[in-house]
């Protein structure tokens, strides 16, 4: 039984669920030409979902790749295994900010434009308007951007 879904759409594969060993992948070899890849609904990577991950990536020689709204656990496995990214230019990806004002963690939306020399983009709270601090080491949390 796949622990993930994979719906693929005129250029667009949106991946949500578990990326595990149990992930039938195979859909995503077939495809040609460009593909966006949103990770938003991504709940799980393992060890194992990496690899079969990676796996497919080497049988889509011929598909250029985007990767959008990549969740943290994606941004984690992308700064850990380079090839989890292989040759696909991410566009968007969550952020960890925290409100010292309201003591409370935020996730931000990114894109890839607006980080700059490993500097995360200036964030209000939405609850009280103050500054957010970016709640991560800015040259690991970004590695991934260097590639």
């Amino acid at each position: 039984m796949s622990s993930l879904k994979v719906e693929i759409m005129s250029g667009k594969a949106k991946l949500s669920g578990f990326l595990d060993e149990n992930s039938d992948l195979a859909a995503l070899a077939t495809t040609s030409g460009e593909l966006t890849i949103s990770f938003k609904d991504v709940a799980r990577v393992n060890s194992c979902g990496v690899r079969e991950w990676v796996n497919i990536l080497a049988k889509m020689g011929g598909t250029t790749l985007k990767y959008e709204e990549c969740p943290m656990i994606v941004v984690k496995q992308l700064n850990a295994v380079p090839d989890f990214q292989g040759t696909a230019k991410v566009t968007t990806f969550d952020a960890p900010y925290f409100c010292e004002e309201c003591d409370e963690e935020a996730i931000k939306l990114l894109e890839v434009s607006q980080v700059k020399n490993d500097t995360a983009p200036e964030m209000k709270c939405e609850k009280c308007q103050k500054p957010l601090n970016f709640d991560a080491i800015p040259n690991q949390y970004f590695s991934f951007l260097k590639r």
